[in-house]
């Protein structure tokens, strides 16, 4: 679960081979009690588009939604 990790991190893991096993996660709107000032759309954005850059469209694929859906057969 990637929630609160660093983007730098998460690409990390997905350069280390680890892409199947991440479960994209986020403890939205929690974020916004530790840190009211940040705005939460521009926070995520920012890091999703930081960690698409870095990693091929595949693996991001696989972090943000099929890792979830094969996990918990979402939709079979």
């Amino acid at each position: 679960d990637t929630a609160f990790m660093s983007p730098e991190d998460i690409v990390k893991l997905v350069k280390l081979g680890y892409e199947n096993r991440i479960l994209w996660g986020s403890d939205f709107p929690i974020y916004i009690i530790y840190y009211p000032k940040i705005n939460p759309i521009y926070y995520y954005r920012h890091r999703l588009n930081y960690i698409k850059k870095r990693i091929d469209s595949s693996a991001f694929a696989k972090i943000t939604y099929r890792n979830a859906v094969n996990l918990f057969k979402i939709g079979i």
